[in-house]
């Protein structure tokens, strides 16, 4: 995985590491830099002592966003990192460049776990892991709402407020083939879902209903005459 964070700084993973890195200026577009680009963090995600070693999980789903630091801060931005994992929960890490030291950390407990998710107490003789958490998307304006998706055999889509781990809504896609990709508009209002057999469904955000609108991609043109059917839909607020 990779992504832009803010000019000019980048953030990878790759196996079990997240690096920050920082690219070197250029004069000109079209020349090359005349340093490499440079780690300026580098943190270890699994380590033999988490809980994600422990249950061996693995890293399926990520999105980053970034936010203003306070003019207080010496930090340009602070940015965040959420990972959905294979056994369900989602993990985040904050990210906080600095001129000095830069820093990647981890928040400790996941921030949605997969037994909140199915609503399984801790007691529950009912499995607490399930499948991947294969999705995973912030909100562009409410950066701690975020949706994410649970594939087969649940085929469920969710939306979370990360601040306090609390169930926003709650899509429950019985009948439908399974949802491959998540957008959202840029004013965070509205989302698309793609789902495997080339179906695209435009959601409001607040309505958990129905989609607004749902086409299949056929060729070179749309065709709106094959709606998604939700047989099942449960609201949680």
């Amino acid at each position: 995985h990779i992504a832009w964070l803010k000019y000019p700084y980048l953030l990878i993973h790759h196996g079990l590491f997240l690096y920050l890195v920082i690219l070197p200026d250029s004069s000109s577009s079209q020349s090359l830099p005349s340093s490499p680009p440079l780690i300026i963090a580098k943190h270890k995600i699994i380590t033999s002592s988490s809980s994600l070693a422990h249950h061996h999980q693995q890293i399926t789903s990520w999105d980053t966003i970034i936010e203003e630091s306070p003019p207080s801060t010496t930090s340009p931005f602070f940015g965040w990192v959420l990972m959905g994992l294979s056994k369900g929960d989602l993990i985040a890490f904050q990210i906080i460049p600095s001129s000095s030291s830069s820093i990647i950390k981890r928040i400790e407990k996941p921030v949605i776990t997969f037994a909140q998710i199915t609503d399984r107490s801790s007691t529950s003789t009912s499995p607490q892991y399930g499948p991947a958490l294969s999705i995973v998307k912030i909100n562009p304006v409410c950066p701690n709402v975020v949706i994410v998706y649970h594939g087969l055999p649940l085929k469920l889509m969710t939306a979370w407020d990360i601040s306090t781990s609390k169930p926003l809504k709650r899509y429950m896609l019985r009948d439908v083939p399974p949802v491959v990709c998540i957008a959202w508009h840029p004013k965070g209002e509205k989302f698309f879902s793609g789902h495997e057999d080339g179906t695209v469904a435009f959601w409001l955000f607040k309505n958990d209903k129905t989609p607004l609108l749902s086409f299949s991609v056929s060729g070179s043109f749309a065709d709106i005459s094959r709606p998604i059917k939700l047989c099942y839909t449960k609201a949680i607020i």
